[in-house]
């Protein structure tokens, strides 16, 4: 509605008509002229084009562990002088390693007991960052 009351009305069409001459320069006004009003009057969203990775999902003692060290790691950006928090922030860093690390050898050792070749190249296509690649 806006934008047939905007590219319709007199003074738009003044402009068009009253400096562009030629047919070229008409019609280089009118893209330039709807180029604007799309701009306007169209919504857009920007899209990145860097590639996301997959986030994990863990299970919730590991998520458990990842928030506690999360919250130790907030307390000792805050007071960077107290030893103790830093021997905490560092257990719990090697606890959440650990857990994360244990997880993933479950999910590898479940697809070897499957006994499944149809797993097995599942599990792969999923490591593989080049989809079509992949075996």
């Amino acid at each position: 509605m806006a934008f047939s009351i905007w590219m319709f009305s007199p003074s738009c069409n003044n402009v068009l008509l009253t400096k562009n001459f030629s047919p070229n320069a008409l019609w280089s006004a009118f893209c330039e002229m709807l180029n604007s009003v799309v701009d306007l009057f169209v919504p857009s969203n920007s899209v990145s084009s860097q590639h996301r990775s997959k986030t994990r999902r863990y299970p919730r003692h590991v998520r458990n562990r990842i928030g506690r060290e999360r919250v130790v790691w907030r307390h000792m950006r805050q007071n960077t002088d107290i030893l103790q928090i830093k021997i905490k922030y560092k257990r719990l860093s090697a606890e959440c390693r650990l857990a994360m690390r244990r997880y993933e050898c479950w999910l590898e050792q479940r697809v070897i007991d499957s006994n499944e070749p149809g797993a097995f190249c599942k599990f792969v296509h999923s490591k593989s960052a080049y989809r079509s690649l992949a075996v």
